[in-house]
Order: structure tokens, then C-alpha cells, then sequence
């Protein structure tokens, strides 16, 4: 005899098991026109290169151009990688990316400093930073090297669904984008 409850039960498991499986997403980013607000990180102050990097004009930073654990022009292949702050911190100390071993965790001016003002989810260049995320995932906070003056249970993140300032407890699982000076 066929049990046609617990069938029932085993495909809404699949399905579900399916959707996290294959829940990567592209971000459906809202902008403000330029004439209404004119964008505080232009695209064009960006150089694009061929080797997973970004270099920002106007700061002289390098940046990896997608968050830790995704490669690709659209930064679509790989999985989501999310660290706590000590694990974040070991790991810029570590990064061998592109050939440069002087990769380190953005301080907050610095991370600041690819904040599009006039966007939000995210507030980034999606044409220079492509972003991806999944809803199984702290997708919104970025970790900076910048620790929180006020507990050292945590550490100063941006939130890119809004390009603001928080402070997570440093045990929270959050997303990576390394940096380092462009010399």
C-alpha cells in the first residue's frame, strides 16, 4: 500500500531542498537618475581588469571585484563564503588572489569608499562590483578591519542594502571583499 501523505511530505522536502539549492539570485538594485542625484562612486572611476580585480581611480585602491568565494565577469560562479571578523581578518592576512599577497580587510573609510549613495540593494556599482546573493545568507554585511571603540564584541560592517555603518558582534557571519593598495 502507497502512503500518499508521507509522498506528499518527501516532494514539498525536495522542492524545498531544491529552491536552497539553486536560490543565487541577482540583486533587483533601485537608482535615483543622476539629474536627481548624481552618483557619489561613478562607474567610470573604476578600472576593470582581467584578473578578478577593480581599481578605484580615485582612491588608488584595488579591490577584488567580487565578494570572497564567487569569480566570474558576473561574479556568478562559486558559493557564498561568510566569515566571522577573526576568520575575515586571517584570511586577507593570508590571500594569495591575482598574484598579490598584500591583500588586507578594507578599514571603513575604506569600504566607504565604493558606497553608491544614489542605489540601494545594493548601494554599489552592480556594473563594477556584480553582486549575487542568496537568501540563505547574511548577503547585506560586509566586514571592515575597523574594530567598534564602544564593545570589543564587535566590529564595524557596511551594510550594502543601504551603504550604512553597523556593528555586528564579531562572532556574526558576514561576507568578505578584500582590498589593498594599488602601487
Amino acid at each position: 500500500m502507497i502512503d500518499y501523505g508521507n509522498r506528499i511530505v518527501m516532494k514539498y522536502i525536495l522542492l524545498g531542498l531544491l529552491s536552497i539549492s539553486f536560490n543565487l539570485q541577482a540583486v533587483d538594485q533601485t537608482c535615483r537618475s543622476e539629474t536627481e542625484f548624481p552618483s557619489s562612486t561613478p562607474s567610470e572611476d573604476f578600472e576593470i581588469n582581467n584578473n578578478g580585480t577593480v581599481v578605484h581611480q580615485a582612491s588608488g585602491l584595488m579591490w577584488q571585484q567580487c565578494a570572497h568565494g564567487f569569480d566570474g565577469a558576473d561574479c556568478s560562479n562559486g558559493n557564498v563564503i561568510t566569515l566571522n571578523w577573526s576568520e575575515a581578518l586571517e584570511l586577507a592576512e593570508a590571500s594569495n588572489f591575482a598574484g598579490y599577497n598584500d591583500w588586507r580587510l578594507p578599514n571603513l573609510k575604506e569600504l566607504f569608499t565604493i558606497v553608491e549613495q544614489r542605489c540601494k540593494y545594493p548601494s554599489m556599482s552592480l556594473t563594477v562590483f556584480p553582486f549575487i546573493y542568496s537568501n540563505n545568507s547574511p548577503y547585506r554585511f560586509f566586514w571592515t578591519s575597523t574594530p567598534d571603540l564602544s564593545s570589543d564584541n564587535y566590529a564595524r560592517a557596511i551594510d550594502f542594502s543601504f551603504g550604512q555603518a553597523v556593528s555586528p558582534w564579531r562572532n556574526n557571519l558576514n561576507r568578505v571583499r578584500l582590498v589593498r593598495d594599488n602601487k
